[in-house]
């Protein structure tokens, strides 16, 4: 993988199956585009493409790259959503909009992110 291409093409909405990998050691990243964690970080997979480095979003939504020999594939979950409660956001913004809420949500925390 070529450091500094490490987004999806599709942001990781609050419903959708996603891979889940749980880190097995901490790791301090060496490029921007690399996730710093602690043994035990939950991440949603975003690429496997690339055997050696994934793509996944941790918890907050920030989507890096990761080592693969570092994590633990679990299964494929849910992702908790980072909005309100589902039928909340839905009374609210009407059917079909979540998803863009949510694509909307991601690049703010991602630009806050990269803002830091």
């Amino acid at each position: 993988r070529v450091h500094g291409d490490c987004t999806s093409d599709a942001l990781v909405s609050p419903n959708m199956a996603v891979t889940e990998a749980r880190a097995l050691y901490a790791y301090t990243g060496t490029q921007a585009d690399e996730h710093t964690f602690d043994v035990g970080a939950v991440f949603y997979i975003t690429d496997m493409s690339d055997p050696n480095w994934f793509v996944g979003q941790d918890a907050s939504g920030v989507e890096g790259l990761i080592p693969a020999s570092y994590v633990e594939v679990v299964e494929a979950a849910p992702k908790p959503s980072l909005l309100p409660s589902q039928p909340a956001a839905a009374g609210l913004l009407g059917s079909g909009t979540e998803e863009v809420v949510v694509a909307v949500v991601a690049a703010v925390v991602v630009a806050v992110a990269a803002a830091e």
